[in-house]
């Protein structure tokens, strides 16, 4: 396999498919060391192009055996070996080892970078962590956006399950809500908000149009306005009454209905 050099991006996307995220300073960081080592000959490598591991730790880890460092890498983190292969490297003096040699390619040279001990591995881990953080807290910050959208902050679907309920206010507000998820579709006629349904002008208007508001109740002059959406309303009566006949009655004597 043919050992081809990618850019520091696309070896940010190849890293996080084995669980390493780390900044793109870091992975160029790390490719300028790597080609620094590969000019000045101390790392050996194949006709592949791939790059011997003992050699590489030998460069990396101030202490201990590159063979010992590598077999306490493998029975901790046996993954590793899927980056790896077995190959008869040349010796210093270029004549082919008896030994079989671990190689690996540049990727699989960060991970082992990110797996050694020391402090290029420290930093790295570290790197990763704090990565690893700052994602999750700009994740966090959109969801809170996300869950702390308003009536005013969602335009297409301004009437809220509770406003409604307050203007039908003899029908159950968990109801009204299970009458909405159930009759109506996700996204296109309400949103869900942190268990508040969110519902467009249209599903306003056909449920209270079902639900037939309470006298001296005040309701907004919009959903009184005309046209009514009555091809809407025609193709929701289709609906349920197909959903009826496939399914059977589940509401309690004495349970009103909206429809």
């Amino acid at each position: 396999m043919e050992n081809i050099a990618f850019s520091a991006v696309q070896y940010q996307v190849a890293l996080r498919k084995v669980n390493v995220s780390l900044p793109i300073d870091l992975i160029e960081e790390l490719l300028i060391l790597i080609g620094q080592l590969k000019d000045t000959g101390k790392v050996r490598q194949a006709e592949d192009g791939r790059f011997s591991v003992f050699d590489y730790i030998s460069n990396i880890v101030e202490k201990g055996s590159p063979r010992e460092v590598w077999k306490r890498l493998l029975a901790t983190h046996p993954q590793t070996v899927t980056f790896c292969d077995g190959l008869k490297l040349p010796r210093s003096n270029n004549k082919r080892g008896n030994a079989e040699t671990p190689v690996t390619t540049e990727l699989g040279m960060i991970v082992i970078t990110y797996l050694l001990p020391g402090e290029l591995g420290d930093r790295l881990r570290i790197a990763s962590a704090n990565l690893v953080v700052e994602t999750l807290s700009a994740y966090k910050e959109s969801l809170n956006a996300l869950l702390s959208q308003s009536v005013d902050a969602n335009p297409a679907f301004p009437y809220s399950s509770t406003q409604l309920q307050e203007w039908v206010s003899y029908c159950n507000l968990s109801y009204l809500r299970e009458v909405i998820r159930t009759d109506y579709q996700l996204g296109a006629d309400y949103i869900e908000i942190e268990k508040e349904l969110y519902v467009n002008s249209d599903t306003a208007q056909m449920v209270l149009n079902f639900a037939r508001p309470k006298n001296g109740v005040t309701i907004p002059s919009e959903l009184k306005a005309y046209p009514f959406p009555w091809d809407k309303l025609q193709a929701h009566k289709e609906r349920k009454i197909n959903r009826r006949r496939s399914c059977p009655k589940t509401t309690t004597p004495g349970q009103l209905e909206l429809f």
